[in-house]
């Protein structure tokens, strides 16, 4: 069975650290939503460095999983030293040391203890939208997206073609493309479209 979900799992409650100094100081605890990160005033959490943009980046709930996304800042953001380019989203987990320009954050989570049926999800985005999340847990458990039995369909393309399928199948998730105009991107890279 396949258990498609747009926001109803909650995620675990987060918490920041900066790591900018000699002790980690706590600078924010979350449990849901859209954090903003910057210079100016109107943000969630406001940074005091001139190497921060204004709105530089946020952390989102994605179904029950945390997301990070540059806001197409001046000096860059990196996720456990992987830059992170306006757009892109990055998955957000237990220590990972999120920098923004100058100035390191450490992600903790609370209580990650999922089932294994939940710790295997796709995360599906339309552009810079959240659609779903979407549990493969079981074996042989499929997603497909397009085409007569669709689990989701995508504005736009045919409802007669497949544009996507992932199946889970032992070990690992399988990915099928299919007819489709818009480009298929996983983990930051194109895979069909």
């Amino acid at each position: 069975m396949l258990d498609l979900q747009n926001q109803s799992k909650s995620a675990p409650a987060i918490r920041l650290e900066s790591i900018a100094g000699d002790l980690p100081v706590e600078i924010a605890n979350f449990d849901g939503g859209i954090v903003t990160l910057g210079r100016e005033p109107e943000n969630s959490i406001v940074v005091d460095s001139v190497s921060v943009s204004r709105r530089h980046g946020c952390i989102a709930q994605a179904g029950s999983q945390w997301i990070y996304r540059d806001l197409d800042s001046t000096n860059g953001s990196w996720v456990n030293g992987v830059q992170v380019f306006p757009g892109q989203v990055r998955l957000l987990r237990h220590g990972d040391v999120i920098q923004f320009a100058d100035f390191p954050v450490r992600v903790s989570l609370s209580d990650t203890s999922d089932t294994a049926e939940e710790s295997r999800s796709l995360l599906v985005f339309f552009g810079d939208r959240f659609e779903a999340e979407v549990f493969l847990g079981e074996a042989q458990a499929r997603f497909v997206i397009g085409g007569p039995d669709a689990s989701m369909h995508v504005d736009g393309e045919s409802p007669d073609d497949v544009q996507l399928e992932v199946i889970n199948i032992g070990n690992r998730l399988e990915l099928c493309t299919g007819n489709c105009s818009n480009p298929i991107i996983v983990n930051g890279l194109a895979v069909g479209g």
